[in-house]
């Protein structure tokens, strides 16, 4: 061995040796202020919030709980106006105050009923634009029902009967699903992170027609096409090794859909920890188990106005399906800087697909979601303020 190489092991053994003691040290101070925490709260007199756990899942799932932690209703798609295409992003989360904090200081105590946020984008696929705009109802009024689904923040609204109608000053849709209610995973529950235990439901629409209007740079634009619909019901993470995920919502044009996530936690992608559904054309479903499926992303994007680095273009294997796909972003530039409404900032990202199935060739439209990657101090902080 080498003078240099056995300098560079002593380095980085060195280097290994105090990431580990300084890393231990933040955990103890968490766990004080964890415990210092959830003495505040027990001598405020906080409602305990409602548990996730097993139960059978039915269309009711979609309408708010008042007692749920946090849940959202997300909307992807793919639509065509005049001779441009566009993808679009409606995201409505709500959150119960009772699940946040400053430090030690449960937001409950300032504010206490739960409170909506919304995430809207409008990607010009044609024109290569992206367009992102974010609202909250800690600052802007908004109303919850807990009878059905009908949420209002400011000027936005979501509201489903038979379909869907989502509004803001950038998007005014209705969504109808043709598709079937999809489960997810053991009939819509799993466990995100088992350190500890954070579960959740997760229900889909993998199909929907889509028809209305968009407004982007002044002009309202007549638009038709297809969407994707998620709600998830989640209980935050508590000293949760998990940092984000990589999640792909793939739409082909044989009339099929595909979801896959992987989970990431500080050591990077969780082998063990990777979902996926494929969607048949009846709607019926085949799980995707961790083992069945890779992604691989295909080069980097770094963003100039955060400085966060995310993969950009995947090449995906299902080996159990015969299929391959490569998955491209119509625009690199499709993050999404949140802070001001979530913890940290994300890639959220309309994309095209192309590839085989079975042999025979295949193309589809897909959002892509990549969370986890925003290191910035400032994020990490907000982020440490979730119980």
């Amino acid at each position: 061995m080498g003078k240099k190489t056995l300098e560079r092991q002593i380095h980085m053994s060195k280097n290994n040796f105090l990431k580990k003691r300084i890393s231990g040290a933040i955990d103890y101070l968490r766990e004080i202020e964890t415990d210092s925490y959830k003495g505040f709260l027990r001598r405020t007199g906080g409602k305990k919030l409602d548990p996730i756990r097993k139960k059978e899942i039915t269309k009711e799932i979609l309408i708010p709980g008042e007692k749920v932690q946090m849940e959202w209703w997300y909307f992807t798609g793919h639509l065509k106006g005049g001779e441009k295409d566009y993808g679009f992003e409606w995201c409505m989360f709500k959150f119960h105050p009772r699940a946040l904090r400053l430090g030690f200081i449960p937001l409950s105590f300032v504010k206490h009923e739960p409170f909506l946020v919304l995430h809207t984008a409008i990607t010009d696929k044609t024109g290569g634009k992206f367009y992102f705009k974010h609202d909250t109802g800690a600052v802007h009024e908004d109303h919850i029902d807990y009878t059905k689904l009908d949420l209002k923040l400011d000027k936005a609204t979501l509201k489903y009967t038979k379909k869907f109608e989502i509004k803001n000053n950038q998007i005014d849709l209705e969504i109808s699903p043709i598709k079937k209610l999809v489960k997810h995973f053991e009939e819509g529950y799993h466990l995100m992170d088992a350190r500890p235990a954070t579960p959740t439901y997760y229900v889909t629409y993998p199909r929907s027609k889509v028809k209305g209007k968009i407004r982007v740079e002044g002009k309202t634009i007549k638009v038709v096409g297809q969407s994707w619909f998620d709600h998830q019901k989640s209980v935050l993470p508590q000293k949760s090794h998990l940092l984000g995920w990589d999640w792909f919502s793939i739409m082909l044009n044989d009339n099929t859909e595909i979801m896959l996530a992987t989970l990431k936690d500080r050591r990077g992608i969780q082998k063990h920890n990777r979902i996926g559904t494929y969607v048949k054309k009846d709607g019926n479903i085949l799980k995707i188990k961790p083992k069945d499926f890779e992604t691989k992303h295909l080069s980097v994007w770094e963003s100039k106005k955060t400085g966060i680095t995310y993969p950009s273009g995947w090449h995906i294997t299902i080996p159990k399906f015969n299929i391959g796909l490569k998955v491209i972003p119509y625009v690199r530039e499709q993050e999404m800087d949140s802070r001001l409404t979530t913890p940290v900032g994300y890639w959220e990202g309309a994309c095209r697909v192309k590839g085989t199935k079975k042999g025979r060739g295949v193309e589809g439209e897909a959002y892509v979601e990549l969370v986890g990657y925003d290191n910035r101090i400032i994020s990490k902080l907000i982020k440490s303020s979730l119980v």
